[in-house]
């Protein structure tokens, strides 16, 4: 039968390792082909670009000044900044501690499933179904050098090792808890903190008013470095404190950052549209079953997908990828479900249908995330945008040269960072003989103020030789 084959050992050890290949594809394909993004990903790469410059390492800076707009804490900066002295001051050194951290954080989450159900074909199903979702392997996710995957993986190690502290009484997981928690915060400050609540709720499944003590003091004990840092920021420039809390805590929660706003449903059809997978209609089903179950490990993944879910559901500012938490979460308590309803029916004849229709399920999800990695199939970003900084960041001339970009240019200005060569320019301040680029913005621009000789054509961005003014 389909599933007794699927029982023999070499067949689950050929099966995990053909998802292990297929997720570092996934995972590390090209991760250097796209430039830098516009927004999170070029704010946080120009700040690991003047961080590996100027060797201060405590202060992450935006045009070697105090960045007040990026007021997270320094770790993925740092990751960034230890990366490029491997690769380089470049895309693969900004995202390879993304990439990195959402390959463990897959694999952490199959070693999970391992652990509660001593079985290698779950625990490469769920690594197949946290890998192929829309939302983790994405922009913004483990593909650019963006916060949320380094949380999404410490997160994910911070509840496993308080879980195994409060189920299975493990002591030492305790102090593994308070060191993974601690690096969360770090990471990404408030998003980390949601969890807090979370963690001490969670600790109503035994019942022990020991747990509950010792896991307060444990939230306490990882908030110290995050508090020796901001206290650090405040002493070097007062009023950050008031800044942060404006930007990542009461203010986020208050209303809507920069008009990201939506309504309080918004990551439940998120999820359902975009951000999960072809299970994601198993998943309510097995939520209430890991709430009502037996199991404690799934009723701990089910809180806290349900709690950190109404979390930022709560909270006015609302964007797509903060849901990245929720993804490891909603792939275990899937999982687990899955699993329980194997065992519950031994019925040779079900567990063979069911089976297969898992593997149906998943064939569609995993040649969909195939191709949007290998054919960028589905890939939502105007890259017309991003053929300037294809010229950026491929110059290799000697000839001093500047580009004209929008007051706000972190995607132009950190290929600036990494070439010499390349300066800002002011389009009202060129001079003869002056090498430019520019994009879209300024097309019109350019020609009605110079005289210059085309270099390089492209359909949305142009290099050019000033010949002086008109």
């Amino acid at each position: 039968m389909i599933h007794a084959f699927f029982k023999h050992k070499y067949t689950q050890y050929t099966f995990l390792s053909l998802c292990l290949v297929y997720v570092l594809i996934l995972q590390f394909y090209h991760l250097n082909e796209l430039p830098i993004i516009q927004w999170d990903e070029s704010r946080l790469a120009v700040n690991a670009a003047e961080m590996f410059h100027s060797g201060n390492f405590l202060t992450t800076t935006y045009e070697y000044k105090p960045d007040c707009y990026n007021t997270k804490p320094p770790l993925m900066i740092w990751l960034q900044v230890l990366s490029a002295s491997v690769f380089g001051m470049n895309e693969m050194a900004i995202r390879f501690p993304s990439a990195l951290a959402g390959f463990f954080c897959i694999l952490f989450c199959g070693w999970i499933i391992h652990k509660r159900t001593d079985n290698l074909n779950l625990a490469a199903l769920s690594i197949l179904i946290l890998a192929s979702t829309g939302g983790f392997i994405q922009l913004h996710g483990s593909l650019t050098g963006d916060f949320d995957a380094l949380l999404a993986a410490l997160l994910l190690m911070s509840f496993y090792y308080h879980q195994d502290f409060i189920v299975n009484k493990h002591k030492p997981a305790l102090y593994n808890f308070i060191f993974f928690f601690s690096l969360a915060v770090l990471c990404k400050s408030a998003a980390a903190f949601i969890a807090a609540p979370i963690f001490i709720l969670t600790c109503s499944i035994t019942a022990s008013k020991r747990s509950l003590l010792k896991t307060i003091l444990a939230i306490a004990a990882a908030s110290i470095p995050f508090i020796a840092f901001v206290s650090y920021r405040e002493l070097e420039a007062p009023g950050y404190i008031n800044i942060i809390l404006a930007n990542d805590f009461i203010g986020r929660f208050a209303k809507p950052i920069e008009g990201h706003s939506g309504e309080w449903y918004y990551y439940l059809v998120n999820l359902i549209d975009f951000r999960f997978n072809y299970f994601i209609y198993l998943l309510p089903i097995a939520l209430v079953f890991g709430l009502i179950g037996k199991s404690k490990t799934w009723r701990y993944y089910s809180i806290f997908f349900i709690a950190y879910l109404i979390i930022i559901s709560i909270a006015k500012t609302r964007i797509e990828w903060y849901d990245m938490p929720l993804l490891p979460l909603a792939s275990i308590v899937l999982v687990l479900g899955l699993y329980y309803l194997f065992e519950r029916f031994k019925n040779n004849i079900f567990q063979t249908v069911f089976t297969l229709m898992t593997c149906a399920l998943l064939a569609f999800a995993v040649v969909d995330k195939f191709e949007f990695i290998t054919k960028r199939k589905g890939l939502l970003l105007d890259q017309t945008h991003y053929e300037l900084s294809d010229l950026l960041r491929n110059y290799k001339g000697q000839t001093q040269t500047q580009y004209i970009a929008a007051p706000y240019d972190a995607e132009f200005y950190f290929y600036a960072q990494c070439n010499p060569k390349i300066n800002r320019g002011n389009l009202q301040q060129l001079d003869t003989n002056d090498i430019v680029f520019y994009g879209n913005r300024f097309k019109d621009s350019i020609p009605l103020l110079y005289n210059y000789t085309v270099l390089i054509a492209r359909e949305n961005a142009w290099k050019v030789k000033i010949n002086g003014k008109k």
